[in-house]
């Protein structure tokens, strides 16, 4: 939008009464700094004032044509001269503006972003005073600004959340399409790109759980795990496991995992590739804690345990 475009928008807000308590102060502002005592006379000629509405149409093409002066909440002696000084200074853009954008400037953002590699867990204290466990793999990323009515953190990955409350800010966890909305709790978050499920597990408190485009909502109790489900766009609710958070012990857990997700995360992890030659890939949950294993160990015994074979040759894993 051009910068015309916007004051033009503005200006028709103000007509037809939709400004801002902020747009309007400005408006005013700009309105008592003109000097038309030379035209008071004038304006009260309910010709003029047709001839001067018509030329401010002229002036502001982008107008709707059933635009009219609705908003009168100053006397219609001032609205009559603002509208006639419009068409006068050709509705000083200049001038405007300038305010318009003091008045919408933003307060300063900072962006924060925390990136977690193959071998790293990190622990990360939030400006709020709440604190995260951001497992292996995983990205956290948010924004801080001095008006924030929302404490918001974008989740890809794991982390463990510990959440300091706030009556009047409450925080929200982005995961893919899901939204997770607490006021003071500790939960557990797995989100990882391109796997089929979300899953959100409550230590303590209590969470509010949506979704993009939905306005459903599902509240989660202490002690329960609510998996979301790509594929049937919907929640499962169920019993928390006991091991949620072992993770930031350094272990390797899986929580009714999928086998093949749980697989494709310790390929990821070590740099693997995975080759299946089957062409029915098992979807079994796979529930699991690894704690001084080594890489090829774990896989090893996901593999007995589901009844896998399984060939490493080099970076490649074969499986049938």
């Amino acid at each position: 939008m051009s910068e015309q475009q916007f004051v033009n928008e503005l200006l028709h807000r103000y007509l037809t009464g939709e400004c801002t308590p902020a747009e309007q102060q400005i408006i005013q502002q700009w309105y008592d700094q003109l000097d038309l005592t030379a035209h008071d006379p004038q304006v009260q000629n309910k010709d003029l004032t047709e001839t001067a509405f018509q030329r401010l149409r002229n002036q502001l093409p982008s107008l709707p044509k059933d635009a009219t002066a609705k908003r009168l909440p100053i006397i219609r002696r001032r609205y009559i001269r603002w509208i006639a000084a419009a068409v006068i200074i050709g509705l000083s853009v200049v001038y405007l503006l300038p305010h318009l954008q003091t008045s919408k400037k933003a307060a300063p953002t900072t962006i924060s972003i925390v990136n977690t590699d193959s071998r790293q867990l990190k622990h990360i204290q939030l400006p709020d005073g709440s604190s995260v466990w951001l497992n292996r793999l995983s990205r956290l990323e948010w924004a801080t600004s001095t008006d924030d009515t929302v404490r918001l953190v974008k989740l890809s990955g794991e982390a463990l959340f510990n959440i300091k409350p706030y009556a009047d800010k409450p925080f929200v966890v982005q995961a893919g399409p899901t939204r997770t909305l607490v006021l003071g709790t500790e939960f557990n978050v797995e989100a990882y790109t391109g796997e089929q499920e979300i899953k959100v597990a409550l230590l303590s408190g209590k969470v509010q759980l949506s979704t993009a485009g939905d306005i459903s909502q599902t509240i989660l109790q202490p002690g329960k795990l609510a998996t979301w489900s790509v594929k049937n766009k919907s929640y499962k609710i169920s019993t928390l496991p006991d091991d949620v958070s072992t993770w930031t012990k350094g272990y390797t857990v899986f929580n009714e995992v999928p086998l093949t997700s749980a697989i494709n995360r310790l390929a990821k992890r070590y740099n693997w590739k995975v080759v299946w030659h089957r062409k029915n890939k098992p979807d079994i949950p796979v529930s699991a804690i690894f704690s001084k294993e080594t890489p090829t160990q774990m896989l090893q015994g996901i593999a007995f345990t589901y009844h896998l074979t399984l060939t490493i040759q080099g970076d490649t894993v074969f499986i049938k």
